[in-house]
């Protein structure tokens, strides 16, 4: 009798290893700097990796303000299959301008498609509340600078 086990076990194995959800994050994003000044600009690092990154595309990050609440949109990609799986756990450092004076409330969402195990590329997307950060702007500065996009990756 042979111990071990055939080929369609191993392939049985690799399977149910495979199909297990993978290890996605998203963790709580941060402001830099931590006291800014008027004028200063301003940074969203979120830590990140394995299924799911903030990566460059066009026209990102959106950069909204309305009065004390600024809302930051971020281009993601998400996978749900451990195979494609590739994004090493880094922290992702976007700008996106300068604030005058006051207190304000900084709502950051990504916007991403993703890729289902069994499905094409682009297949669904989704917008997902990061965080919300309160940001208090000190000092006396010049006026606010907006941020322009750029091809963010940080592959």
């Amino acid at each position: 009798m042979n111990s071990a086990p055939s080929p369609s076990r191993w392939l049985l194995l690799a399977c149910v290893f495979f199909a297990q959800s993978a290890p996605a994050f998203f963790e709580e994003p941060y402001i830099t700097p931590t006291n800014p000044h008027a004028g200063e600009q301003l940074t969203v690092n979120i830590n990140q990796g394995v299924c799911d990154s903030v990566v460059g595309e066009p026209g990102y990050p959106q950069v909204t303000r309305d009065g004390s609440s600024v809302h930051v949109l971020l281009f993601a990609v998400r996978y749900d299959n451990p195979i494609f799986c590739i994004f090493p756990p880094n922290t992702a450092t976007i700008a996106f301008g300068s604030l005058p004076a006051g207190s304000y409330s900084v709502t950051i969402d990504t916007f991403y498609y993703g890729l289902h195990a069994t499905d094409d590329y682009r297949n669904y997307s989704q917008t997902i509340t990061l965080g919300v950060v309160p940001v208090v702007v000190s000092g006396v500065g010049s006026s606010a600078i907006p941020a322009p996009a750029t091809d963010f990756c940080p592959c």
